[in-house]
């Protein structure tokens, strides 16, 4: 929980809200990985037994609603779909992953900008006594590692949690 508090403290508000919604599409990239998996193991299933399609009832309403002709052109079909949505999915992690990276060199930055004025801040005679190097690290090194070893894993941690728990809660619904 501290350290909760501490990263809480380290951004600023504008920061903070964009790091919801770095998080916020992080889980929609995790929901669509998830569907994509499970579109994946269907269309396999389906290959290898295409009576599956009239023994299981929400893919035999898909298949009667569709007006299929035979159950080899739903399955091609439904592989053209998986190919799509696969497609589709990988350009929106594309651009999630942009977001993401922006979001936390953005964040880096303005940590070193902030450590920047508070080392231009210091009275002369404390100045005399830094050392060099290591404030360079710290204006340099630390704010980027912060945001790629910290913030990062983080939003990812915390949408993979996310994720998990709707998870957790479908199966819950759909066994009562």
């Amino acid at each position: 929980m501290a350290l909760a508090s501490a990263l809480y403290k380290l951004i600023d508000p504008s920061q903070r809200r964009k790091g919801v919604l770095a998080i916020l599409l992080v889980a929609f990239g995790s929901f669509l990985d998830f569907f994509s998996l499970a579109f994946f193991l269907l269309m396999l299933i389906l290959i290898v037994k295409p009576a599956f399609i009239t023994e299981h009832g929400a893919i035999s309403k898909v298949y009667n609603s569709l007006q299929f002709q035979s159950q080899e052109t739903f399955i091609i079909s439904f592989t053209g779909f998986v190919l799509l949505f696969v497609i589709l999915k990988s350009i929106i992690g594309m651009y999630i992953s942009r977001i993401k990276a922006r979001y936390a060199f953005t964040t880096g930055s303005e940590l070193a900008l902030r450590l920047l004025d508070r080392y231009l801040e210091t009275d002369f005679n404390r100045f005399l006594h830094l050392d060099y190097s290591r404030e360079l690290n710290r204006l340099s090194g630390h704010p980027i590692a912060f945001a790629n070893n910290i913030l990062l894993p983080v939003t990812t941690l915390i949408s993979e949690v996310l994720v998990a728990l709707l998870i957790v809660a479908g199966v819950a619904y759909y066994d009562y």
